[in-house]
């Protein structure tokens, strides 16, 4: 009887041995699935670390591009206002130009008549009234 039991014993330990070694044998391809999966994500760890130094570099570029967009934009408007500051500058000393040929223009009609006056007033005058000599000659005539 001792003999049939440790049979037994030993027939459930080989058992128990061979459940241990298919255990074992399933844990270690576990450990190499494990393994492979790990090796898998630090692929994927380095890959996201290039791709951040790779966003980090575009968004260094783009800081850049727009920080020289917004120095042009502030130099744009710099010169918008000195040219429009120029033409304000245009325009009034235009208007003042006008104002001086308009004064010039009209000093020159008033001169202009007052010779026109001076030339012919005589002329009218004695037009008007001519001498008595001159009227006694036309009369004989």
């Amino acid at each position: 009887k001792e003999q049939h039991t440790c049979l037994d014993a030993l027939k459930d330990l080989k058992r128990r041995a061979a459940l241990d070694n298919q255990e074992l044998i399933h844990l270690r391809e576990t450990e190499s699935k494990q393994e492979e999966g790990l090796e898998e994500l630090e692929k994927q760890v380095d890959y996201f670390k290039q791709m951040s130094q790779h966003s980090d570099f575009i968004a260094k570029g783009a800081q850049l591009i727009v920080s020289e967009m917004e120095e042009k934009e502030i130099d744009q408007e710099k010169l918008l206002k000195e040219q429009a500051e120029t033409i304000q500058k245009a325009h009034a000393g235009a208007a003042k130009y006008r104002l001086y040929f308009g004064f010039a223009l009209i000093t020159l009609m008033i001169i202009c008549t007052i010779n026109a006056y001076n030339c012919f007033s005589s002329k009218i005058v004695e037009i008007l009234n001519p001498p008595k000599e001159t009227t006694k000659k036309l009369k004989r005539k």
